[in-house]
């Protein structure tokens, strides 16, 4: 093997390497964002608590709180029908879900389950 080739093979593989530390940067910020979003309607029960009075959760109240997501998300786009749809499917399937001796206890696999079990303690 000459020179020239071991050079191109070593760009190619620094290239190769860059783009798995790139996809794995990408995957990582993601998953920090779901979690900052996750929080922060974790810490706004209007949006999730079905148990709280109609009072507090009527559609100007909820849009305010979605607009202070937004904010301290820093300007994200979070008010999409489809992170709203997550968070409902998410809670849906949970409660869809046998629990005690009637099923058998699965732990999900997913990245979030852990931190989005507030949406079954109501």
């Amino acid at each position: 093997m000459d020179t020239d080739e071991t050079n191109t093979n070593d760009a190619v593989e620094v290239i190769n390497v860059n783009k798995e530390i790139d996809e794995r940067d990408w995957r990582n910020s993601k998953i920090l964002q779901e979690e900052q979003l996750i929080e922060e309607v974790r810490k706004r029960p209007a949006l999730w608590n079905f148990k709280l009075p109609l009072s507090d959760q009527t559609l100007k109240i909820k849009k305010r709180l979605w607009e202070e997501i937004a904010v301290a998300m820093n300007g994200m786009d979070i008010t999409s029908i489809k992170e709203r749809k997550s968070l409902k499917i998410f809670k849906n399937k949970q409660r869809s879900q046998p629990s005690g001796s009637a099923g058998t206890s699965q732990k999900s696999s997913w990245v979030h389950y852990d931190r989005m079990q507030f949406l079954c303690d109501d």
